[in-house]
């Protein structure tokens, strides 16, 4: 419960960052980390290292939506373990503490 609501909540830290709230998911990344027209950019955008990072992020957020929130929100699934909530939730808060800095 703890891993599925963290990733709600950074689902709503970029929707309001972005002021929409009418796109969610992996959409949502795939729009707003966006490498050629980012709507949230993590860098200056300039070089081939910066447009990887952000590519990067995009997957990585991406990945989040359809690997760990749908799978949480939509489906019943087995209660995971502490340590394996704990390095998932780790994972969220990298993502956020990101974007945070923006």
């Amino acid at each position: 419960e703890a891993v599925r609501k963290a990733l709600e909540r950074f689902e709503k830290m970029v929707q309001d960052k972005i002021g929409d709230h009418k796109i969610y998911g992996r959409d949502l990344m795939a729009k707003v980390f966006n490498e050629s027209n980012p709507l949230i950019a993590l860098n200056l955008m300039k070089s081939a290292n910066d447009r990887s990072e952000q590519e990067g992020f995009k997957f990585l957020t991406m990945g989040a939506m359809s690997g760990m929130r749908n799978l949480y929100s939509h489906d019943d699934v087995p209660q995971m373990s502490a340590p394996d909530a704990i390095e998932r939730l780790c994972f969220v808060s990298l993502l956020m503490k990101r974007i945070d800095l923006i």
